[in-house]
């Protein structure tokens, strides 16, 4: 939705999947030296995506301390570049360090898996039989899954009246961005499968940049 309905419109008849494509290709050449793939792309996430959201959120402390941002450091550039993808797949280089250094943090079971750190590596086999039964009975008993996401918890109950409230209002200055008609057409395909589609992130991205815009038109008064 956030580039059919927000960017389409003012890209003067240029399409903006070929936009973020071209993009994407352009700065991953910045880094073509890296020769494995897996380590390009993490390149290309910490010089894109951390310096856009990470350090957002960190500059509020520069009044008081400077932050140390250790994946910035050159150091620990140099460090990752020698450790093998297999290593830092699926978090394994976390994971081994938790065991070895909170060993009391590792030890507590999860939620989605069943099992601990220590166990993690086990749980898709031998823990199987255990997650197939659970899930039996949650649809026997029609039992509900425990919220995991944060959408999921905002946008229940009361929550998703707020919600209405926020993307339908008839005041919102979302609207002169995306059409009302679009957004109801979202929120109800959303709380029929919000699963579906990735449909949970894009009413809440959605929600963001509306607070956003309204808080933009608060400081222009």
């Amino acid at each position: 939705m956030a580039l059919d309905e927000l960017a389409r419109p003012h890209l003067s008849g240029h399409d903006p999947d070929r936009i973020v494509r071209d993009f994407v290709d352009r700065e991953l050449d910045r880094v073509a030296a890296i020769a494995e793939p897996d380590f390009r792309v993490k390149a290309f996430k910490t010089d894109q995506w951390s310096f856009r959201w990470t350090l957002a959120s960190l500059r509020m402390y520069q009044a008081g301390a400077w932050p140390l941002l250790p994946f910035y450091d050159t150091r620990m550039s140099d460090f990752i570049a020698t450790v093998p993808t297999e290593f830092v797949s699926g978090r394994r280089l976390q994971i081994e360090y938790l065991k070895r250094y909170a060993p009391d943090l590792a030890r507590v079971t999860w939620q989605e898996s069943g099992a601990s750190l220590y166990r993690s590596r086990r749980s898709r086999t031998w823990l199987l039989p255990w997650r197939v039964a659970r899930k039996a009975a949650r649809l026997v008993m029609r039992t509900p899954n425990a919220p995991e996401r944060n959408w999921e918890v905002q946008f229940s109950g009361s929550g998703a009246e707020r919600l209405r409230g926020v993307l339908l209002g008839p005041s919102a200055r979302l609207h002169e961005l995306v059409e009302p008609a679009r957004i109801e057409h979202l929120l109800e395909a959303f709380f029929r499968a919000p699963l579906e589609e990735g449909r949970g992130y894009t009413v809440s991205m959605l929600l963001t940049f509306a607070a956003f815009l309204e808080t933009l038109e608060a400081h222009a008064r």
